[in-house]
């Protein structure tokens, strides 16, 4: 799908940000999990990356209720001897599952879009091997026969901090204590174990954070909070906090600060870019934000350098690369290197055709590039965006802005 976008529209009005999708799978997990029901409360429509987990959890075994603006999770009570767990596009959803899955079944055939047989997993699949559980294939799809047993794991966080949010969650249901090891990890964890962490005390269970990793007692188990709200999602916000920066006046109503969300960061960020002469941004901890600061970085009349982002090669595209490319065919100065990239803003783009290569983020930072282009730009592979924030389009366009399917 071709989406136009028409040039230099600043966007004026109030928005509710959709739940974090961040936050939404750790709490339909947790719930899956726990004693008795949970109702979560959500914001917007939900989208293709959570509709994954819960028909993950559903082939596990769940009942899952979606009434409204609500879900309702009644929790696993019966084990399964096998399941097939269709993670359709969501690297989220296949880590979470190959972890949880064996908790739960004996055997599990995991599968997913071309995309997704793309992402790292090896070292999930070393991990899991090392406790005794057959894998076969090195990607999707794939099976994981064997049950997951409480002891000592030793991960790493070179590629994702997802597997450790995975094995943290999956062992805690287990009966017997555990320890998850890993070199990086220590009291401050990096911020998506953060939230895990914080998702998994509201459900009752609290993992000891140590030097060297993680601990969970034989005695945390996980206790239902009954009722629980998702967070609004940093994640989505960001394109907004970014059209704003350069011009727009968008209220978001709903942002919840202090939220545990990396990507929360982008406020000091954008700051910076707008009161520095010399601009380098720090992005490991909060690689989503990238696309947007992108965006904001060309409207800015400096030099803005965003770094130490090579996890991002592994996203929905290699998305250095990806953002180079997307971002210079509408007229952006711009460098990839191996870990950074290296935006000259001018205050201006010239627009154009160009591809956010079936990625979500970068389809929505280009979306809100269109503000300080001459011309009109046109993104293909728009749909994309149904993978975090299916009504991305719709919002912009109750904000003011003219964009219409090509």
């Amino acid at each position: 799908m071709i989406v136009r976008f028409e040039p230099g529209k600043f966007l004026k009005g109030g928005l509710r940000i959709p739940s974090s999708k961040s936050y939404l799978h750790r709490t339909l997990i947790c719930a899956c999990l726990s004693d008795k029901s949970t109702q979560i409360a959500f914001c917007g429509k939900l989208c293709d990356d959570i509709k994954a987990t819960i028909s993950a959890l559903k082939a596990l075994g769940a009942e899952i209720i979606i009434n409204n603006n609500n879900i309702i999770v009644f929790p696993i009570v019966k084990e399964t001897c096998y399941a097939e767990i269709d993670c359709s596009g969501s690297a989220s959803t296949l880590r979470f599952m190959m972890s949880l899955a064996p908790v739960l079944c004996n055997k599990t055939l995991l599968k997913g879009n071309r995309q997704l047989s793309e992402r790292p997993i090896d070292e999930m699949i070393s991990v899991l091997k090392s406790k005794g559980l057959h894998i076969k294939g090195n990607k999707l799809p794939l099976t994981v026969e064997g049950r997951l047993k409480s002891g000592v794991y030793h991960v790493s966080q070179a590629v994702t901090t997802q597997i450790v949010s995975s094995f943290l969650m999956s062992l805690a249901a287990l009966n017997g204590e555990s320890a998850i090891m890993t070199s990086t990890a220590n009291a401050e964890s990096p911020s998506y174990i953060s939230l895990t962490l914080n998702v998994m005390r509201l459900f009752g269970v609290n993992a000891i954070s140590s030097k060297n990793g993680f601990i969970l007692r034989q005695t945390e188990k996980y206790i239902s909070p009954e009722k629980i709200s998702a967070q609004a999602d940093w994640s989505s916000a960001c394109f907004w906090l970014a059209a704003n920066f350069m011009g727009s006046n968008i209220d978001l109503l709903n942002l919840e600060h202090n939220s545990f969300q990396p990507d929360e960061r982008i406020k000091n960020m954008l700051h910076l870019i707008n009161t520095e002469k010399s601009v380098r941004l720090d992005c490991g901890e909060c690689p989503d934000s990238v696309p947007a600061l992108c965006a904001a970085a060309c409207s800015a009349k400096k030099t803005v350098i965003i770094e130490n982002i090579s996890k991002l090669k592994y996203k929905e595209s290699n998305r250095i690369n990806a953002l180079k490319s997307a971002f210079s065919s509408i007229g952006a100065d711009i460098c990839a290197q191996s870990d950074a990239l290296v935006v000259n803003g001018t205050g201006s783009l010239q627009g154009g055709k160009t591809s956010c290569f079936d990625d979500h983020r970068i389809a929505m930072s280009l979306a809100v590039s269109s503000a300080i282009c001459k011309e009109a730009v046109e993104i293909e592979g728009f749909e994309s965006v149904s993978k975090s924030y299916p009504d991305f389009l719709k919002d912009y366009q109750s904000l003011g802005g003219t964009a219409d399917v090509v």
